[in-house]
């Protein structure tokens, strides 16, 4: 009796640490769940600054959502022969268009970035730091305007990385009192859909199927067309031999079977 009552108590325990462990763990959820609204939600900000952040971020929404369709549109015509709503000739155009304004934007905004830090210097935020913060606003543009010389997908990917140097530069310079207190959050929201409009043009024109891709896979899918037409023809050939060689066999068969009845009927008479 006491060993049953000793179990079933020991049983009661563990269902009570595991529902305080499931409301530990929606307690945590719940609370991830609050420091990212207030992150995104960017209250500390002031209103004309967040304003003008998230302006700055159309030109990046607009250029990655007409990569996005622009690439879809030409591999739509790839497969059917003609584009959606566009010509593949015409989706190509915009696109050489859209790219080179979404870099050269993204170089402008980047180079904004480093000048924040000499505005700051010579408005004294944060004391005064000379070499230490006015290097960014040079080391921003270095980095920034030679991708408008490298091939497309080169740029995107160095911007993205710049973006993000910069963005932890920007949080180390918060924490040393260089920016004021909700600026590393407002970079880090700003970098965040900067860098996913990257990412989603990158993986847009890696989906593009190239018109010499196309033709490589056109050859290849004839190549196995043909190949499956010539397994046909030796089947088929291999099929009238053998009917040939049966009907060959089934007429040596018959012409002994009549020689062995004339032989037969001669032995008769």
């Amino acid at each position: 009796m006491t060993k049953a009552y000793s179990t079933a108590n020991h049983a009661s325990k563990d269902n009570v640490h595991t529902k305080e462990d499931e409301i530990d763990m929606y307690k945590s959820i719940r609370s991830e769940l609050v420091t990212i609204k207030d992150t995104f939600s960017l209250k500390d900000v002031p209103k004309d600054s967040l304003y003008i952040g998230a302006a700055g971020i159309l030109p990046y929404a607009a250029t990655s959502c007409s990569t996005i369709y622009l690439a879809w549109d030409i591999n739509y015509a790839e497969e059917n022969g003609f584009g959606y709503l566009l010509s593949p000739e015409t989706a190509h155009q915009i696109l050489d268009i859209i790219t080179p304004i979404q870099i050269g934007y993204g170089a402008i905004i980047i180079s904004f970035l480093g000048a924040v830090h000499w505005g700051l210097e010579y408005a004294g935020f944060g004391g005064k730091h000379s070499y230490r913060r006015l290097k960014y606003g040079v080391i921003a543009p270095i980095i920034a305007w030679p991708t408008l010389l490298v091939p497309v997908e080169t740029a995107l990917i160095s911007q993205f990385i710049a973006f993000n140097y910069m963005y932890f530069v920007d949080a180390r310079a918060t924490v040393k009192g260089w920016f004021p207190p909700w600026y590393s959050i407002y970079r880090f929201v700003l970098t965040f859909f900067v860098g996913a409009s990257i990412v989603s043009s990158l993986i847009s024109r890696g989906q593009i199927v190239r018109p010499e891709q196309h033709q490589l896979r056109t050859l290849k899918e004839q190549a196995i067309a043909e190949r499956e037409a010539q397994f046909v023809n030796l089947e088929s050939e291999e099929n009238a031999r053998r009917e040939a060689r049966e009907a060959a066999g089934e007429e040596s068969e018959n012409d002994e079977e009549s020689e062995e009845e004339n032989e037969n009927e001669n032995e008769e008479d």
